[in-house]
């Protein structure tokens, strides 16, 4: 039985600024004739300033977002790839009780942004534009770069947080005036796509979980100790990715409660008994692990054993999304 509804909030971040390149159609024509293209497959670009001031702006953006997806779930009926998660601006399920921190967070990651925008953009506007003027020639226009506090206005950081509501009490809700029977289907139709966005929060931490385990399992696979050189080619899982699964451990532990997922409880306690073997391994210090391993057939096949118990163990969370959906 899940407890979201009870423990999780909606949260929402997107951030907008000022474009640093604008279309110039001159030098898509000028480009093509020079090269006897097709202007019609041609297309040109006006840099007006460092590229290097809108990534220094856009670092702690990225920061923020990376952020984002570690202390949340996806809250979406569609799911996302391994690749890079959901878009700016979709919906992610956070603990309720993590509410004050992520606010904490999230405002440093903006006062960051804003510090550097004000360095290195707002306050250097003027000398930017004279600069532009002189290296753009007679493709420099007066309106690439307006008033500096319409650059300030260009520049978005949002972040909403509202609560997630529970499809059987909004059935509750006297202000509905529709038949019966057209309320019972809505209703239906909404808890459905509501039973979705769970089922797809629990498969994004799976996914997790698998990508990590089998990188690691096939870097075990891929190892052949050479004992004149047992540096060469070692292909063994090194420290930051025994962090990673310890710190995805505690995520799994943190959501299996509010999703219901128990195969979430179970993979974390797997994993943290094979972190306990490790530790043993290197003596106590887990990064002594990955030397003991290198010349230790036995211990190689252990490591791998345990991770492909806990790859088995997460992926019985897709089994149990038809729970969700029926």
């Amino acid at each position: 039985m899940n407890r979201v509804h009870e423990n999780a909030v909606i949260v929402t971040f997107s951030a907008g600024s000022f474009g640093v390149f604008k279309t110039n159609k001159n030098i898509a024509a000028r480009g093509a004739e020079a090269l006897g293209m097709d202007e019609s497959f041609a297309k040109g670009q006006i840099r007006l300033y460092d590229e290097a001031i809108n990534r220094a702006i856009s670092k702690p953006v990225l920061a923020a977002r990376e952020y984002l997806k570690s202390v949340t779930v996806p809250w979406s009926d569609s799911r996302n790839n391994s690749a890079g998660g959901l878009a700016s601006g979709k919906e992610y399920l956070l603990q309720a009780e993590m509410l004050l921190d992520f606010e904490k967070q999230m405002s440093a990651f903006r006062m960051a942004r804003e510090q550097v925008a004000e360095k290195m953009l707002f306050s250097q506007w003027d000398l930017l534009r004279e600069e532009a003027r002189t290296a753009l020639n007679d493709q420099f226009k007066e309106s690439f770069f307006p008033d500096v506090h319409i650059v300030r206005q260009s520049f978005r950081w949002e972040v909403s947080i509202r609560p997630l509501w529970d499809i059987k009490d909004i059935g509750k809700d006297i202000r509905l005036k529709a038949s019966q029977e057209i309320v019972d289907r809505a209703l239906r139709d909404a808890e459905q796509a509501q039973n979705l966005k769970i089922a797809n929060a629990i498969g994004s931490i799976v996914d997790d979980v698998v990508d990590i385990t089998s990188g690691m399992i096939n870097g075990i696979d891929s190892y052949s100790y050479d004992p004149d050189k047992p540096r060469s080619g070692n292909t063994l899982p090194k420290n930051p990715s025994w962090n990673n699964l310890s710190e995805l451990a505690n995520k799994m532990d943190s959501w299996a409660s509010s999703l219901g997922s128990d195969n979430l409880t179970d993979a974390a306690t797997q994993i943290r008994s094979l972190l306990s073997d490790l530790r043993s391994m290197g003596g106590g210090d887990i990064s002594n692990a990955r030397s003991a391993m290198a010349g230790d057939d036995n211990a190689r096949q252990h490591v791998r054993n345990k991770l492909s118990e806990i790859t088995a163990t997460a992926s019985k969370g897709f089994d149990a999304l038809d729970d969700f959906m029926s």
